[in-house]
């Protein structure tokens, strides 16, 4: 009986193994994909999209890629169906039958009469099995006149990886095509046919883009292709400033009366701009439909508050127009990225991100968004350039961000009694993006949240002394009745104080041992805690004295605790230089935030003599 019994266990090992080993690396894999641009002489634009993907495991078809869908607004374009064939592993070719084509309301139109009208293309594969083949073509025509060129922003690469991968752009003889291509050292093949001039990108092999978290944006680490007939990158933000959102600026009546009525009820300026805010944020709701479906026009103010919904950035204009309406200097702005300036690609859908630049009370200049975040948010994009967004601009209206890391500091000392409590000083900082200003000017003592490792009720008195864009600062007294939890018989333990906006909140602490991708950092943050504790006679650290110190180009870390007669100092500090770290350094990186999450040295163990 055991013999068969060591042999079942045996052969379901074996299996086990042979399963592991035969997996293939990837649900499914192109065997060639290319994506088609041409421009017409009379200004239509027509996209081709074609590939061949072979499935290669049942969630592949299950779960994956059992449809396609194809997103397009019939306003302005049509869509055509070239190709649908499944290849069987026979050989056997099934083309999706007609009741295959199904249209349908895209999810992010739901909701919104203002395109209602779109549509989303649902073609289903038929003959689905382990080791088929899909064949998929398609085209998307554009009518003339809606794009102000042939433009576009490519990351090459797919979910999947592809043996092929290939970008052609066809234009009029003649006509000048601006591109870069980033991550990759490779020149187009330039051929003419025709009337036109074409260029061809032959990428090759790609891999797939891993899914994993802390991801970086896919331009910051894998290959992107722009290319725009577009003569510069102001061109593209002249046609794109000059349209109703930033020319009719203009509140409705309803408007201009609410935005009065905040005006009298509330006391302060930065009670206004709050109050102002958070409508914008909480009532107008959002619509998040992509750029390009719109042809990249979006509505003036006046509809957006009428319909009560807008775009991302056309809910910022409304903020930018309420927040005039109020009194305050206030305009949206552009954020991008330093390098789209040396590129020079003329391109309208680079102008994504908007946020309010206000001059507000007592002449402090800040920047906000239309959602909750609580800080100035220039801190959101260090390194990064705001454009003014001006109709009549001749030229780019820029300004840079500065470079400004978040910091969080706690300093102070403790004083324990022999029962449990404790009495203390601290000051804390919280500085630039981890700054949340809008919600600390509006209540001081909102400070007190952000504090982790003292009971709420153990602060005795708490005084904001700095409260400004760039810094939250402030001091506390703590009598707290029980700062010491018995976890055992005779043994103690105190959390060591930090802060509830800091690196806890990254989720951190379950990092995979492998990973693929560059690892970026939710923001660039330094956080530090000093402190001092005096303990009682009779009190004995169980913790493991420690003094570890560790320097590298992404990211430092401090951990310190030592005793002295019966004082113990703590110093605990983790920052983040940069926000990208490759995946070379992973695994050091790894290493350290375990030694950061090391319950071992975030609280203190003690027991009496």
């Amino acid at each position: 009986m055991k013999i068969i019994k060591y042999c079942t266990l045996l052969w379901l090992l074996l299996a086990g193994i042979m399963a592991s080993a035969q997996k293939p690396e990837s649900d499914a894999r192109y065997l060639n994909i290319t994506r088609e641009y041409q421009l017409m002489p009379d200004g239509s634009q027509v996209y081709r999209y074609t590939h061949q993907l072979k499935y290669l495991t049942h969630r592949a078809f299950h779960s994956l890629y059992g449809e396609t869908f194809i997103v397009y607004n019939p306003d302005f374009q049509k869509l055509k169906i070239e190709k649908s064939v499944t290849t069987m592993r026979d050989g056997k070719k099934t083309p999706s039958p007609a009741n295959a084509f199904n249209e349908v309301l895209p999810r992010f139109a739901a909701g919104s009469a203002r395109v209602n009208q779109m549509k989303e293309m649902v073609v289903t594969h038929t003959g689905l099995e382990v080791g088929c083949t899909v064949d998929l073509e398609y085209s998307i025509i554009t009518a003339p006149g809606i794009y102000p060129g042939l433009f576009d922003e490519l990351t090459l690469a797919e979910d999947e990886p592809a043996d092929s991968y290939t970008v052609i752009v066809k234009v009029p003889s003649g006509t000048t095509l601006n591109h870069q291509l980033s991550k990759l050292r490779l020149a187009p093949a330039i051929t003419h046919q025709g009337p036109y001039d074409v260029y061809t990108w032959a990428v090759g092999a790609t891999k797939a883009i891993p899914h994993e978290n802390f991801m970086p944006e896919n331009s910051e680490w894998l290959p992107v292709l722009r290319f725009s007939t577009m003569p510069s990158m102001y061109s593209g933000y002249d046609w794109f400033v000059n349209q109703p959102l930033f020319i009719d600026t203009q509140l409705p009546k309803g408007a201009v009366e609410w935005v009065e009525s905040v005006k009298k009820t509330e006391k302060t300026d930065m009670a206004v701009i709050i109050k102002i805010r958070d409508m914008v944020s909480q009532q107008i709701a959002v619509l998040n439909i992509p750029a390009r479906y719109i042809g990249y026009r979006y509505q003036p103010v006046s509809r957006v508050w009428s319909d009560n919904a807008g775009t991302p950035d056309e809910k910022v204009v409304l903020l930018a127009a309420l927040l005039r309406q109020a009194g305050f200097n206030a305009e949206p702005v552009a954020v991008l990225k330093s390098d789209r300036f040396e590129q020079n690609i003329g391109n309208p859908g680079l102008f994504d991100q908007f946020v309010v630049s206000i001059m507000g009370a007592e002449g402090q200049n800040f920047c906000l968004t239309a959602g909750q975040y609580q800080g100035d948010a220039r801190y959101l994009f260090p390194g990064e350039m705001l454009v003014k967004l001006e109709p009549a601009a001749e030229s780019i209206p820029k300004t840079e961000t500065g470079l400004s890391t978040g910091t969080l500091k706690l300093k102070g000392q403790i004083r324990l009694t022999a029962d449990g409590k404790a009495t203390g000083d601290f000051t804390m900082n919280m500085l630039w993006a981890a700054n949340p200003w809008f919600k600390v000017s509006a209540d001081g003592q909102a400070m007190k949240n952000y504090i982790s490792g003292i009971p709420a009720k153990g602060i005795s008195e708490f005084q904001p002394i700095r409260v400004n864009p760039e810094q939250s600062e402030a001091i506390l007294k703590i009598e707290a009745d029980k700062m010491l939890n018995e976890i055992a018989p005779g043994i103690y333990s105190m959390d060591i104080p930090g802060f509830t906006n800091g690196v806890s909140t990254w989720g951190l602490s379950a990092l995979p041992s492998e990973r693929i991708a560059p690892f970026a950092f939710p923001s660039v943050l330094a956080e530090s805690t000093i402190i001092t504790i005096t303990i009682p006679e009779g009190f004995v650290l169980l913790t493991p004295v420690v003094n570890l110190t560790e320097k590298t180009a992404w990211g430092n870390l401090m951990l310190d605790i030592r005793q002295r007669g019966n004082i113990i100092t703590v110093q605990r500090g983790l920052e983040s230089i940069c926000r990208i770290v490759e995946s070379k350094d992973y695994e050091a990186l790894r290493e350290m935030t375990n030694r950061w999450n090391n319950e071992l040295y975030q609280r203190l163990i003690f027991t009496k003599k």
